[in-house]
């Protein structure tokens, strides 16, 4: 019985400490949301408004690529924590798929050139 009665309470235990880890990560989320979306904007800016050689050009859309892929990141952990939570709403959507390859393709290829790696 005292054995039962342990196993009850660590139970509990871990799911109040799930519990708070999926609030946390849902909270994070949002407050990491508000920078990267004035990345995001800034980026877009300069993209538009500013003449950029091509070599400029080239780490421009490098840098949007990459803060589009961390708020989908971003996205996908407040996804999670919902999730966990209980709370979750599917919502369906289309999208390409060569789109999706062709900009992962596009991250691996320049993180490969800062880092002087060739195929």
């Amino acid at each position: 019985q005292l054995h039962m009665e342990m196993l009850a309470k660590e139970n509990e235990v871990s799911q109040a400490k799930n519990k708070a880890k999926s609030v946390f990560l849902a909270t994070m989320s949002h407050e990491l949301r508000t920078p990267l979306y004035g990345v995001m904007a800034s980026l877009e800016w300069l993209y538009r408004n500013v003449q950029l050689s091509p070599s400029q050009l080239e780490v421009v859309d490098c840098a949007m690529s990459s803060t589009y892929m961390l708020k989908s990141i971003v996205s996908d952990i407040l996804d999670l924590s919902v999730l966990e939570l209980g709370v979750f709403t599917l919502n369906k959507a289309p999208f390409s798929l060569l789109e999706k390859l062709n900009s992962i393709m596009q991250l691996i290829t320049e993180a490969s050139r800062a880092k002087q790696i060739e195929r």
